[in-house]
């Protein structure tokens, strides 16, 4: 008997991307004459084999809605689809982290107002589950809120009330995972640094391994944009990580052929290995810095100060949910930059001074509340002493009695630290190392 068959994706209570052709994509085991109904609209085609096709783009949020999907030998309805915007989340532990583990989430519960968000979850089948029971699509009714996503559920619903629509959220994340784990088996093949990752105490998996068992099967479903929070896993390979995230990033777009939007988390503080003085999660950024000045449509959220000093995954993540829909609002829905940090774009050395220029600013002003000076500066000989510092509008000038002659200039350039110069709009500065 010919049976069709729809990808997992395409089921009951799935979002579609607004102002995106409305792709859908399934299997026949035998020739097959197959048509399909939505809004109005029928697609007749034959297929043996895998198949897909497209109906126009949607310009409107609304729902629900029903397609029809029917074969000689079986129909299949999807029922409750909405139109809104979807938008992937990708990541490790800190981006499966869910909301019922969130501290104060019984406050949160009897507070809880739906907002219409839905929630995605592939099924890596043949691969192990560390305690997750949600897959396929899931909604913020009270009942199942608490699997959700906690940093994507909290980005949705800012989403959802600021843009009035339905939101869904792809969730592909899980815990100790390496970049080298999410991508292709053909971005690995052109990457040098990822054909090196292994498995090892802080990453369970082998490179293309998450890729091939949650991610490939719906990469190309139509989004808005995704939401990446990785990198503590990759700490081995810190020096290069750049290389590997930006061979994800190209790759997902060619494979998709769409310029989809990325907007990364920048790790938050915490003291690795109890070094809050250290700088191994200050490289990591250095490289999550990188790729976002290098790509274009990838834009870094500054989150630096979200952490905390002993835990490496907070349980608080509101913060960074709400730091991420600010970001996503105005680059991809406002055509604006507030939520941009400033970031040092020269440093110029006048022997017993330095001066840093900043970037997205219009001013900057120091908060003492939140601690010590974050800057430090050095003379030949490499050794660093924390640094006086004066601002003076988008300026700051560096010194110390104990370095005549400056050489280099830190900022936030350590594991664990809180960065007291903000913006105009209360963005702390991007960690910096001249």
């Amino acid at each position: 008997m010919a049976m069709v068959t729809v990808g997992e994706i395409y089921h009951d209570g799935m979002i579609i991307q607004r102002g995106k052709p409305v792709e859908i994509r399934g299997n026949t085991d035998q020739a097959e004459h197959i048509c399909i109904t939505f809004l109005g609209q029928l697609i007749q085609f034959a297929a043996d084999g895998s198949w897909s096709i497209a109906f126009p783009e949607i310009p409107f949020y609304g729902g629900p809605y029903i397609i029809n999907i029917e074969g000689s030998r079986n129909r299949i309805i999807i029922k409750n689809i909405y139109v809104g915007e979807v938008w992937f989340a990708v990541g490790q532990s800190n981006m499966q982290f869910r909301l019922r583990e969130e501290a104060g989430y019984e406050e949160l519960m009897k507070r809880h107002c739906r907002h219409n968000i839905h929630m995605f979850r592939p099924n890596p089948q043949k691969m192990p589950i560390y305690d997750y029971d949600g897959f396929g699509w899931i909604r913020d009714m009270k009942a199942m809120v608490g699997k959700m996503s906690a940093v994507a559920y909290y980005f949705a619903c800012n989403l959802a009330v600021k843009l009035q629509c339905p939101v869904g959220i792809i969730d592909c994340s899980m815990g100790s995972t390496s970049v080298a784990c999410w991508m292709s088996k053909e971005a690995v093949s052109k990457c040098e640094p990822a054909q090196r990752v292994q498995k090892d105490e802080d990453n369970d998996y082998l490179p293309s391994e998450l890729y091939q068992a949650m991610l490939e099967k719906v990469q190309c479903y139509k989004a808005a944009g995704v939401i990446y929070y990785q990198g503590e896993s990759d700490i081995a390979y810190r020096y290069e990580y750049s290389r590997m995230l930006e061979m994800l990033i190209k790759d997902w777009r060619e494979k998709c052929r769409d310029s989809i939007p990325f907007i990364e988390v920048l790790l938050p503080r915490f003291a690795y290995h109890g070094e809050a003085k250290g700088t191994e999660w200050a490289e990591i950024r250095k490289e999550q810095i990188a790729v976002a000045k290098k790509l274009k449509n990838v834009y870094l959220v500054n989150t630096i100060n979200e952490g905390e000093l002993s835990e490496i995954h907070p349980k608080r993540k509101r913060g960074i949910g709400n730091k991420l829909a600010k970001a996503a609002l105005e680059a991809i829905y406002y055509n604006i930059t507030h939520f941009m940090a400033p970031e040092v774009v020269s440093c110029e050395f006048l022997e017993d001074r330095a001066v840093l220029q900043f970037n997205n600013a219009s001013v900057l002003r120091e908060q003492d509340s939140l601690g010590e000076s974050v800057f430090e500066v050095a003379g030949k000989e490499k050794q660093y002493f924390i640094a006086e510092y004066e601002i003076v509008g988008t300026k700051i000038i560096l010194s110390n009695s104990k370095v005549c002659d400056i050489k280099y200039v830190r900022a936030g350039y350590q594991n664990y630290c809180t960065i007291n110069v903000l913006n105009e709009y209360g963005v702390p500065l991007l960690p910096y190392m001249s």
